[in-house]
Formats: C-alpha cells, sequence, structure tokens
C-alpha cells in the first residue's frame, strides 16, 4: 500500500516538476507493484497441484510472472530514453524541461 502512494507521489511530482528521473522513479516504483501482485498471483496458482491437463504441475506459471514484469521494464525503459532523446533534440543538450512561470514575482503587496 505504501508503495501505491510512492508510486502516485514520485509520477505526479515528476510530471509537474518536469523531472524525468521522479518520473522514472515512480514508474519503477510501479513495476515493483506489479512484480509483487503478479508474483502473488502465479506462485498460488504454481501450488496447485497436477491434474490431467497439466500432469507436470503449474510450476511454469512462475516464467509468466516473471515475463510480465521484464515486458513491464523494458517497456518503460524504451518511453524513457524516447522521452530522453527528445529531451536533448529539442532543447540543444539541456535535460530540462522549460521553466513554468513562478507565482512569486506574480503578487503584489498593498
Amino acid at each position: 500500500m505504501l508503495n501505491c502512494l510512492k508510486v502516485l507521489a514520485s509520477t505526479l511530482g515528476g510530471v509537474f516538476t518536469g523531472s524525468l528521473a521522479l518520473v522514472a522513479d515512480g514508474l519503477d516504483s510501479l513495476g515493483n507493484v506489479i512484480s509483487s501482485f503478479s508474483t502473488a498471483l502465479f506462485v498460488k496458482k504454481a501450488l496447485k497441484p497436477p491434474d490431467e491437463d497439466h500432469p507436470y504441475g503449474h510450476v511454469r506459471s512462475e516464467t509468466l510472472s516473471a515475463i510480465i514484469t521484464f515486458s513491464y521494464l523494458v517497456s518503460i525503459m524504451v518511453i524513457l530514453l524516447h522521452t530522453l532523446m527528445e529531451r536533448l533534440g529539442s532543447s540543444g543538450g539541456d535535460l530540462h524541461r522549460e521553466k513554468r512561470p513562478s507565482l512569486r514575482g506574480n503578487f503584489h503587496t498593498f
């Protein structure tokens, strides 16, 4: 549950500040959540005894959990690398998104 809060905080913080590192951290944490749930689900299935359709048992279903986690992490890596390359190409080497206007200078004291 705390990991889900970390996913939200890191990802939203990264989106609002333009920090690719925070977004990557949030998505990595999401990968941990997905991995935990899929592992729990598929290990439970792997513990089933052999049946007529699966005479050697369901042990291979654990491998499916690893494939799901691996696929998620590789897809996130590709997306983050693509975003990084876009930022490098469009900003002349500056990795930070354009600065958002600050509210500090917009308030006047009476």
